[in-house]
């Protein structure tokens, strides 16, 4: 069984969004404590795509996807933001000695 929710690039749109999870998780009958992870990963994921995913004034669509399969939860997080890749980053340079950092 999975469940779907869109929300709009607004942090305002953060409180929904955890209403909605918390709503699902417990549709899905997952535990509480796995309700306030995947809680806690949505918001950090949907913050990050609202402040970096989207250029001001630029209003989007986020997708997220709430599923249990077999013995463990699925959430997907989809947008229509600029793509980004974070294996495409170059390495960052590393200091010679923990004083220099």
């Amino acid at each position: 069984m999975s469940q779907q929710m869109r929300i709009s690039n607004d942090f305002d749109s953060l409180r929904e969004m955890s209403s909605w999870v918390a709503a699902t998780c417990k549709l899905l009958g997952f535990p509480d404590a796995l309700s306030f992870q995947l809680d806690l990963v949505a918001n950090e994921a949907v913050t990050n795509t609202i402040s970096y995913g989207y250029a001001a004034g630029v209003r989007g669509e986020i997708t997220l996807r709430l599923a249990a399969a077999d013995d463990y939860a699925v959430l997907e997080v989809e947008d229509d933001g600029l793509p980004f890749n974070p294996l495409e980053l170059a390495e960052p340079p590393h200091a010679q000695s923990l004083g220099a950092r």
